[in-house]
């Protein structure tokens, strides 16, 4: 009796976890795509919302936005090895409607089928412009991306201090996907 409830309990764990990750992928991995084009887009983000170790909720700090995307602060990091960076992470939501789509990703997918390929894509030209204009160079770096549709920069924190308002920079390497 006790190895027909062992056998059940694992069964159904091992149904769980299938559910689990078949829902996780649909999070990231979008329909066939029919077209792809390279985008640059700016993010601005309100300074105030820059706090070490703040983690917001999905789209609470919205920075840039397009008819079905919604790139958002996710959360800033004090870099545990270097305390003079700061880490900024972004995340994207969809609002899918209707029958084709233009969605932002921060990765290109190549190839078709079952034979497709994820290339990290995005970066940026290092410049970010405070709220009054004045311009920092050499100033912001790509610091990670993903898993799935997250990505993340780095700036020294001196430079945050010294801005004003809002930081604005432009991130090219995007893809606006149709599918």
């Amino acid at each position: 009796m006790k190895k027909k409830s062992i056998w059940c309990l694992v069964v159904c764990f091992l149904l769980f976890m299938s559910s689990c990750s078949l829902w996780e992928s649909k999070d990231f991995f979008p329909p066939p795509i029919k077209f792809q084009t390279e985008k640059e887009i700016e993010i601005t983000v309100p300074k105030d919302q820059i706090s070490p170790e703040s983690t917001y909720d999905k789209g609470e700090v919205p920075v840039n936005r397009t008819d079905t995307s919604v790139i958002y602060l996710k959360k800033v990091i004090q870099s545990a090895d270097e305390p003079e960076f700061i880490i900024l992470a972004f995340d994207i939501l969809y609002q899918f409607e209707g029958k084709e789509q233009k969605i932002l990703l921060p990765y290109k997918i190549e190839g078709e089928g079952d034979n497709l390929s994820y290339t990290n894509s995005i970066y940026t030209n290092n410049t970010v412009i405070d709220g009054d204009g004045k311009i920092f160079q050499d100033a912001i770096h790509i610091s990670s991306q993903g898993p799935n549709q997250e990505f993340s920069f780095v700036m020294q924190t001196d430079t945050l201090d010294s801005m004003k308002e809002s930081i604005t920079f432009t991130v090219e390497g995007f893809q606006e996907s149709i599918y």
